[in-house]
C-alpha cells in the first residue's frame, strides 16, 4: 500500500497543476507510516482488565495481574507477562488488620473510631489516592514524562499500618523500621521493568510517616525516570525526601510519587524490604480508637512487550514546528564498538533493525541547517523502541 502511494505521488509531482493532490497523498502516506510506528511501539501496563474478574477488598498478602498492551483498556500482547506481588516476612503483629494480623497488606486503609482497618480493592486506579498527575510518570523507552495515564493505569494498593505501636515512643517516631518483604515475580523474564509509585506518605495529627523500600535483589540497579522531588532514589533505596512535614499528596511534595526503572535483563524476581519512617512530629506513634498507616500504590509496566528476537530502534526527526526533517544523519553506537548510520526519510523517519536485545545504545543526531539541544539519547533496549524522536531547536 505504501509503495503504491509512493509511486502515485511521484507521478503526480511530475504532472502540472497537481500539487495539491500530491500534498494530500503525501499526508496520507505520512499518516500511514506514523500509524505503523504508533501501533508497534505499545508498552505493556496495568489496566482494569489486568485483574481477572473484580479485584476483591483486602486484606490480602498476594495477587496476580497480567500486563496489557497500551492504550486502555489494553489487550494481551503476543508474549504474555503476568506479575505476582507477594508480601511476606512480617516483622510485627498487626492490630485490627484481619487474618494473620499483617502490618503490611494489600487492600487496607486507615480508619477513625475503630482499630479495625477500612478495606479497599487490592488493585485500583492510580489516581484513587494522593492526586498524582500523568507528567509525574513515564511508560516509554526513553523515560520521558509520557505513556502513563493515572486515570486509566492501575496499581497494587498497599497499606503499611503503624497501629501496633499505639501510644508507644519506642521505636522512636523519627526512626526507620523494617516491616516486611515485598516480592515481585514475572511469569517470563523481563528487561528494565518500570515501577510506578503513588502516595508514599501518610500522617496522623502532627506525626508524618512514609513507606520506604530497599531493593535486595542482586545484579540490578535503580534509575528515577520521572516524579516529584519527594520521591528520592538513594542507591538501592526508594525514599521520601522530607525529613519533616510528611503528608499524603503528590502535588504538594509531601508524598513520594513517580517512576523508577529497574536496570537489568532476564529479571524474573524483584525483592524489596518494606520500611516505615516517621518524621518525629509527635513523641508517640498513634492514638486509640483508630487504625493509622500509609496507604500507597505501586504499578508495574514494561516499555515494550518482551520478545526473544533481535530488536528495532526507530523514531522521527522534526523541526521546532513539528515538520519533518529529511536527510538528518543518525548514529547508533551499540556499545560493542560498532557504529551504525541511518538517514531520515522525506517524512523524518529513521530506523535501525537487527539490534541485539538487552543492549544499551547511544543514539545521536546531526543535520545541516538544524540545531538540537538534546542531540544524544541513551536507550536500554529490552525490546524494540519506536519512539526515539529528535526535535530541532529551529
Amino acid at each position: 500500500m505504501i509503495a503504491i502511494l509512493s509511486r502515485r505521488v511521484e507521478k503526480i509531482v511530475k504532472g502540472a497543476g497537481r500539487i495539491a493532490q500530491a500534498k494530500s497523498l503525501y499526508a496520507v502516506l505520512c499518516m500511514l507510516l506514523l500509524s505503523g510506528v504508533l501501533q508497534a511501539q505499545s508498552s505493556v501496563e496495568m489496566f482494569a482488565n489486568s485483574y481477572t474478574g473484580t479485584p476483591p477488598n483486602g486484606p490480602a498478602q498476594t495477587q496476580t495481574v497480567q500486563l496489557l498492551a497500551d492504550p486502555a483498556p489494553g489487550a494481551p500482547p503476543n508474549t504474555v507477562v503476568s506479575v505476582t506481588a507477594t508480601l511476606s516476612n512480617q516483622q510485627y503483629t498487626g492490630v485490627g488488620t484481619g487474618p494473620g494480623s499483617p502490618v503490611v497488606m494489600f487492600g487496607g486503609r486507615r480508619a477513625d473510631g475503630t482499630t479495625t482497618i477500612n478495606t479497599t480493592p487490592i488493585f485500583d486506579e492510580m489516581n484513587s489516592i494522593a492526586a498524582p498527575v500523568d507528567i509525574q510518570y513515564s511508560g516509554v523507552s526513553n523515560g520521558t514524562a509520557t505513556g502513563i495515564a493515572v486515570a486509566d493505569n492501575h496499581a497494587f494498593a498497599v497499606y503499611s499500618s503503624i497501629q501496633h505501636w499505639e501510644g508507644l515512643a519506642v521505636p522512636a517516631t523519627n526512626s526507620r523500621i523494617y516491616l516486611a518483604d515485598l516480592t515481585i515475580n514475572f511469569s517470563s523474564p523481563v528487561t528494565n521493568p518500570y515501577l510506578h509509585f503513588v502516595g508514599m506518605g501518610g500522617f496522623v495529627g502532627l506525626l508524618g510517616y512514609a513507606t520506604e523500600l530497599d531493593l535486595t535483589t542482586p545484579g540490578v540497579t535503580l534509575t528515577k525516570l520521572q516524579g516529584n522531588n519527594t520521591l528520592l532514589l538513594s542507591g538501592s533505596q526508594i525514599n521520601n525526601a522530607n525529613a519533616t512535614g510528611i503528608l499524603t499528596n503528590c502535588d504538594n511534595e509531601t508524598a513520594g510519587c513517580g517512576t523508577v526503572r529497574v536496570n537489568g535483563s532476564n529479571i524474573s524476581t524483584l525483592t524489596f524490604q518494606v520500611f516505615i519512617r516517621g518524621d518525629g512530629g509527635t513523641p508517640t506513634w498513634s492514638s486509640p480508637d483508630r487504625n493509622e498507616g500509609d496507604f500507597w500504590m505501586m504499578g508495574v509496566s514494561l516499555a515494550s512487550a518482551p520478545t526473544a528476537a533481535d530488536v528495532t530502534l526507530a523514531g522521527r526527526v522534526t523541526n521546532a514546528n513539528g515538520r519533518a526533517v529529511s536527510g538528518a544523519r543518525v548514529l547508533l553506537n551499540d556499545g560493542s564498538g560498532q557504529i551504525r548510520t541511518a538517514t531520515s526519510n522525506p517524512f523524518g523517519f529513521y530506523r535501525f533493525e537487527g539490534i541485539e536485545a538487552g543492549r544499551t545504545v547511544v543514539v545521536s543526531i546531526s543535520a545541516k541547517r538544524f540545531r538540537f539541544s538534546n542531540p544524544t539519547q541513551v536507550i536500554s533496549l529490552g525490546d524494540s523502541a519506536f519512539d526515539v524522536n529528535f526535535v530541532a531547536d529551529n
